[in-house]
């Protein structure tokens, strides 16, 4: 493509993202653009099936939602580029540099295209996901998809790919030094002499996976789960496994057994938890019933509380930074002022609690859940509901809200990043 006819279909694409009449989106579909300077582009949503970018210099550039399936990224430079939501399946990324990239919930999957020649031959185009040496430094990949692909010998290294789901790639070698996989599905991946020293994979799913001299030196593996996993020769040394209940005091471990004879026996037997300012840093309470608990200003930062039940608990203050809170029950909860930044609160959910009387007859009342001047910078909020939540003056700069449900949420003075924005879910009434 001559450099005029880009500069045409740029312009018009520019015009398309501003939605004047005249403006065209960008097709770009198997066009040679090897070697181009694309630096600060903005192709958002552009066409680029089949492209070839080898060696393209793409820094700074905005290719959100773009269509680059099968396209070929061989050396190109993705410095600080936004890539978010953008369709890479089958793409060649084979020495590639994404540097301080975000790759939020890229589709790096497995795909390939077949397209017909001048003379009716067919060319097949696009591969497994092949990514021989590509370096990924400092990007986001947080809930990207990259089941399948094949990056032996990447340079993963302090990335964020927290919810990832990578079943079945091969990460043969592969350098994940101090990144965030932080309830990663890594399911029957090739992890064989992998380096994650320094790693968090506290609620990961290593499930089936090759892990034969991987190293795994200083990691967070807090409730993490291995079945099938051969732990023979990888190297654990200073790796932190488990802080289950049955390792913290005593005095903890007497409080949450009585809280569950508690909720058991509807407040019969045992004791409410009052755990206020108690250190739960690291602890894995996955699926534990704290329903009701009072953890005020307690410290659960790295907490995994996967599919935890924490209806109508008062978290007021609490440091929950980095925590893990997938499927979390939160209806009803008191979060009010609670360090949330960088939690996962993936499929959490966040709704008005039924009241009930002493004898457990309903009452026909709510109680919605309480976020006002919470921090939640750099959450993770996909797919999660927080339909009639109080969020007044939360802050939610950097979070990932896509699909959240904000439905009759009281968003008063609730700071967003613009870009991360787009159209909020319908705030009519959340039915009850």
């Amino acid at each position: 493509m001559s450099p005029n006819a880009l500069s045409t279909v740029l312009e018009g694409h520019r015009r398309w993202l501003a939605k004047a009449t005249d403006g065209v989106r960008a097709d770009l579909a198997f066009a040679d653009l090897s070697g181009r300077d694309l630096r600060g582009v903005d192709l958002s949503g552009a066409r680029l099936t089949g492209c070839n970018l080898r060696h393209a210099q793409l820094a700074g550039a905005r290719l959100r939602a773009a269509d680059l399936y099968a396209a070929d990224l061989t050396g190109g430079r993705f410095e600080d580029c936004d890539l978010v939501d953008a369709d890479l399946r089958g793409a060649t990324l084979t020495g590639a540099v994404f540097h301080r990239a975000r790759l939020r919930r890229v589709d790096f999957r497995t795909g390939q295209l077949l397209r017909g020649d001048a003379n009716q031959a067919t060319a097949m185009m696009g591969s497994a996901g092949v990514g021989h040496g590509v370096q990924l430094v400092e990007s986001d990949l947080s809930h990207a998809r990259l089941d399948g692909v094949r990056l032996p010998d990447a340079t993963v290294v302090e990335c964020n790919l927290t919810g990832a789901s990578l079943r079945g790639a091969v990460l043969v070698r592969a350098n994940f030094t101090h990144s965030n996989l932080q309830s990663a599905d890594l399911t029957g991946a090739d992890l064989r002499h992998a380096d994650c020293t320094g790693a968090r994979l506290a609620g990961a799913i290593l499930d089936d996976t090759q892990i034969d001299g991987c190293r795994f030196r200083d990691a967070d593996l807090i409730g993490v789960d291995y079945w099938g996993c051969d732990w023979s020769s990888a190297d654990t040394a200073g790796a932190r496994f488990v802080k289950q209940m049955d390792t913290m005091s005593g005095e903890v471990h007497r409080i949450l057994f009585n809280h569950e004879r508690w909720i058991e026996s509807g407040g019969s037997r045992g004791s409410r938890a009052i755990l206020e300012a108690a250190d739960l840093a690291d602890a894995d309470l996955r699926n534990a019933n704290l329903a009701g608990a009072v953890l005020s200003g307690a410290r659960l930062c790295g907490a995994v509380l996967t599919n935890a039940s924490l209806t109508l608990a008062d978290l007021a203050g609490a440091d929950l930074r980095g925590a893990c809170l997938r499927g979390v029950d939160l209806s009803g909860a008191n979060l009010s002022f609670a360090n949330l930044s960088a939690a996962d609160l993936t499929s959490a959910r966040l709704t008005p609690a039924p009241l009930r009387a002493p004898d457990g007859a309903p009452t026909g009342r709510f109680w919605a859940a309480n976020l006002s001047g919470a921090q939640l910078a750099n959450a993770h909020l996909l797919d999660t509901v927080m339909a009639g939540a109080n969020l007044a003056d939360a802050d939610l700069t950097g979070a990932d809200i896509h699909r959240t449900d904000f439905r009759d949420a009281d968003l008063t003075g609730v700071r967003l990043t613009a870009d991360d924005v787009g159209p909020l879910p319908p705030t009519g009434p959340f039915p009850a």
